[in-house]
């Protein structure tokens, strides 16, 4: 929370409700190569506002260049970047479109909903399978690693996803 020495750049430190800003900005830039995920560049894109990130797993593996234009940030191009930004203001019509097409995109694969059906599946395939080897786990020292994961995975497994967790918790 430290202001800037630069009179461009505003902190506005904590914000409890970012989207009424994220869907005011016409574009994010995301220069991050660390993210895991990405989270920041999805909410954008689900408020509508176009993205520029780098080129890593988190986007690349989701995002096509048609939804999302990548940078490096090992190499910036200012010059490229401000082509990007040229071509957006001179096809207002097709930034339209495209912010729709990217909300409808993110809101489709990755909503609340999507995502709790996603994950039942992915329990109901879990279920569905014979049960787990018992020892697919090297033994620890004293020999007990194989049988006691086995017994947490079997458990895991044979437990209704919606209490699972409770019940791991007491193992």
């Amino acid at each position: 929370d430290t202001p800037s020495d630069d009179p461009r750049i505003t902190n506005l430190g904590p914000i409890a409700n970012p989207f009424s800003l994220l869907a005011s900005a016409d574009v994010l830039v995301m220069a991050t190569t660390t993210e895991t995920f990405g989270r920041t560049v999805y909410e954008a894109m689900a408020a509508g506002t176009l993205a520029m990130a780098t080129p890593i797993p988190a986007f690349t593996r989701v995002f096509t260049p048609q939804q999302i234009s990548y940078f490096d940030p090992e190499h910036p191009d200012p010059i490229a970047f401000r082509k990007w930004l040229d071509s957006l203001a001179a096809d207002p019509a097709h930034c339209v479109q495209m912010r729709r097409d990217n909300h409808r995109f993110v809101q489709d694969r990755f909503s609340v909903t999507t995502m709790a059906q996603r994950t039942e599946q992915l329990y109901q395939n879990l279920v569905s399978r014979p049960p787990a080897p018992r020892s697919f786990v090297p033994a620890d020292l004293d020999g007990t690693t194989p049988e006691f994961f086995g017994a947490i995975m079997d458990q895991v497994l044979s437990t209704d996803p919606l209490t699972c967790q409770a019940q791991f918790n007491q193992l």
